[in-house]
C-alpha cells in the first residue's frame, strides 16, 4: 500500500459525567460496549487487516478501541496509548498523526468530538462538518504516502458507519 488510510473512531456510548474531573473516567454504557463491538464486526466484514490502533487513554476510548481490537483480532497489548488525543483539537490531532511512524500505513485512531470530527472534515476538505456520532467511524484513503505530508483536503471519505456522513 502506498497510499495512507486513517479510520477515526468516536468512542461509544459513555455513562453521564458530571464534573471535568469525572469526565476522563467515564466508562462506556452497556450500550457502548454492544456498539463497540458492532463497529468492531463492521471492519471485519471490511476485511480490514494491517491496522495499528491509537487510542487515547481516556476508559471509554479505551474500552472502545480494546473491544474493536478484538473483533479484529489484535490483542490489547497492540494498542498504543495517547493521552494527548483526550480533548484535543484538529490542530493536536494532525500533530498526532504526523508523528505516526512511517512504517504504519493503516492506522485507526479512538479518540472524541469534537476533534476527530473536525480533523475528518479537514482531510476530507468538506465544506460542512462531518459528525461523528458515538461508535461512529469516518475512513479516510488517499492519503499521501508519508504521515507528515498530509494536510487539508488530501483524502476521501471511503465509508463510514453507522451512517453515510
Amino acid at each position: 500500500m502506498s497510499r495512507r488510510e486513517l479510520l477515526l473512531v468516536r468512542h461509544a456510548k459513555a455513562e453521564s459525567g458530571s464534573s471535568a474531573e469525572r469526565d476522563f473516567a467515564r466508562k462506556l454504557t452497556a450500550e457502548g460496549r454492544a456498539a463497540a463491538k458492532e463497529l468492531g464486526d463492521f471492519l471485519t466484514g471490511q476485511q480490514i487487516s494491517g491496522c495499528r490502533v491509537v487510542a487515547s487513554s481516556a476508559p471509554r476510548a479505551w474500552e472502545t478501541a480494546v473491544l474493536m481490537a478484538e473483533a479484529l483480532g489484535l490483542p490489547e497489548e497492540s494498542i498504543l496509548p495517547e493521552r494527548r488525543i483526550y480533548e484535543a483539537s484538529r490542530s493536536e490531532l494532525v500533530a498526532v498523526m504526523h508523528e505516526l511512524p512511517e512504517a504504519w500505513e493503516r492506522v485507526i485512531l479512538v479518540g472524541h468530538n469534537p476533534g476527530l470530527s473536525h480533523l475528518a472534515t479537514w482531510l476530507v476538505g468538506e465544506s460542512s462538518e462531518l459528525e461523528l456520532p458515538t461508535a461512529g467511524l469516518a475512513w479516510i484513503t488517499g492519503l499521501p504516502a508519508s504521515w507528515s505530508a498530509v494536510t487539508a483536503g488530501c483524502g476521501r471519505l471511503q465509508a463510514s458507519f453507522p451512517r453515510q456522513l
